[in-house]
């Protein structure tokens, strides 16, 4: 055995020719770990091409267009689901470094349990990790994760590092079966590089988010496949009926769980119901998932995904007074999270609490230093505080802040022209000139190089419009061009254009808020 193991010319688990039958070893390339990684990628480009992105990050919506693992569709007659999420990835990190991982382990792997055998350890411990996943969510974790700019995101699971660490698995059950089979050197490299492995996929998950529950999963089917499917020194017959049971005792068990799950007996947290809620919302059904969400309240009055999902959708629906009360009851539902209070200060501003906002902002900036832009936020939201009231000298200090503190030209571009609207409506004459520096900060939309444009009177307003190809740009359009009139004392003409902004604008908008703020006036 000894001898057999020096003639290996790269480290790889190598076992005794004389115990193992050709059909179970390798003899040549490991093309399935390659034809693995091949599919991978494919399945990427797919929903590259499907959401017309570079594939930068996906958003949730296009993974489960994708074919993305997701409690409330999977366990409700999708669950072909199981399968297809083994083969998607959230983003181009996240595919590079699978992918890494997979060629690593599968190319060693594969010459142990040969291509048949590595193709079924890939595809079965990857639909074990995605129904672990779905138990840990169960157990553990929150269906709705409520990101900042108040868009929904739902704990879909994709990536194959489930499989990957089912083949992990499966190699370590070579290194406790067929210990002695191994020189002293030789296992000690193995058992160190696994222990790498898992620490690096551990350290780095972490604080990418990654699905824990999909990991050990998938390492712990693994690992009961490939002490079972592992070739023995016994009668060779045993050999393949023993792979055969060992498949067929996996995928009952697989089976097993998906039914248990399916009921919904394990689902403490009601995720199941709050999951479906959450698509109707995605759909753009915002009545239907106020009422799911209203009746899981109704019947667990605690549930904070159920309150967090009534929020939302109430959001969505422009009844931002309902969302606001109910996102403050999500919040004495639980510890209050960073996000929750970004949530909270959403919901203010469109109510115009703006005092209300930047309390809410602090607080999520005590809980998550990290967040990006707060400084900014907290200086716009100043900005309308003290517009709304008239005070259009703090406004344009605010407006100066916000500008200084902005992370893209092009959210500088607006704040200069917030800037000056608040300094022509003050009549502060002589004030600085930001839109002049925002003509050299390197602009990449064509559309706030038209605002500019308009601004110091490169085009006029008919032009503006005719450049604005949809409502969030009439939006702007619109309302600067009311502003500018409004400067010029030209009251009537700024109304017109204020109406209109007001009967067919996106609501959503900082714009309308202002235009809101002026015909109340």
């Amino acid at each position: 055995m000894n001898q057999a193991v020096k003639k290996v010319k790269e480290p790889s688990v190598f076992l005794d020719p004389k115990y193992v039958e050709p059909w179970f070893i390798a003899r040549d390339r490991p093309f399935v770990t390659y034809a693995l990684i091949a599919v991978n990628v494919l399945a990427y480009l797919s929903v590259c091409i499907a959401a017309k992105s570079i594939g930068f990050e996906f958003s949730p919506q296009e993974l489960i267009g994708g074919g993305a693992n997701w409690a409330a569709l999977t366990l409700k007659g999708q669950c072909w689901r199981l399968f297809t999420a083994c083969f998607l990835h959230a983003g181009w990190f996240h595919i590079v470094t699978n992918m890494l991982a997979l060629y690593w382990v599968g190319r060693i792997s594969e010459k142990l349990f040969g291509h048949l055998r590595m193709l079924i350890i890939y595809t079965v411990t990857g639909v074990a990790s995605s129904l672990s996943s779905i138990l840990y969510s169960f157990i553990s974790a929150e269906a709705v994760v409520v990101l900042f700019g108040a868009d929904p995101a739902m704990q879909v699971a994709v990536g194959a590092s489930g499989a990957i660490m089912g083949i992990v698995g499966a190699y370590v059950a070579a290194l406790v079966v067929h210990r002695q089979d191994f020189s002293p050197e030789l296992y000690k490299e193995f058992k160190t590089e696994f222990f790498k492995f898992v620490i690096l996929l551990v350290v780095f998950g972490i604080p990418m988010h990654a699905d824990q529950g999909a990991h050990f999963g998938g390492l712990l089917c693994g690992f009961a496949m490939g002490y079972f499917m592992l070739p023995r020194s016994d009668v060779k017959a045993i050999w393949r009926k023993a792979d055969a049971v060992t498949i067929a005792v996996t995928t009952a068990c697989c089976a097993i769980v998906f039914m248990v799950e399916s009921t919904g007996v394990l689902d403490i947290q009601n995720t199941l119901a709050v999951g479906g809620g959450t698509y109707l919302m995605l759909a753009g059904d915002y009545p239907g998932a106020i009422q799911v969400a209203r009746q899981e309240l109704d019947k667990h009055p605690r549930n904070r995904l159920a309150a967090e999902l009534l929020a939302l959708s109430y959001f969505q629906n422009h009844q931002y007074t309902e969302a606001l009360a109910e996102c403050r009851n999500a919040l004495k539902m639980g510890v209050p999270r960073s996000n929750d209070y970004l949530l909270e200060a959403e919901y203010c501003h469109r109510l115009q609490l703006y005092s209300d906002e930047i309390l809410a902002r602090e607080k999520a900036v005590k809980l998550d230093p990290q967040i990006a832009d707060t400084d900014s936020k907290i200086a716009e939201a100043n900005f309308m505080r003290t517009f709304a009231l008239g005070d259009f000298k703090s406004a344009m200090t605010y407006a100066k802040s916000s500008f200084g503190t902005s992370t893209t030209p092009e959210k500088k571009a607006y704040m200069a022209f917030f800037y000056t609207v608040a300094a022509r409506l003050g009549h502060c004459l002589g004030s600085e000139n930001l839109l002049s520096k925002c003509l050299q900060l390197p602009l990449k939309e064509r559309w706030t190089k038209s605002v500019l444009a308009f601004e110091d009177g490169s085009i006029d307003a008919q032009e503006l419009i005719k450049r604005a190809t949809d409502v969030d740009k009439q939006t702007e359009a619109y309302t600067y061009i009311g502003f500018n009139e409004l400067s010029q004392g030209h009251a009537d003409k700024a109304k017109e254009n204020f109406r209109w902004v007001e009967q067919k604008g996106n609501k959503d908008f900082v714009e309308y808020d202002l235009v809101k703020l002026q015909l109340q006036r």
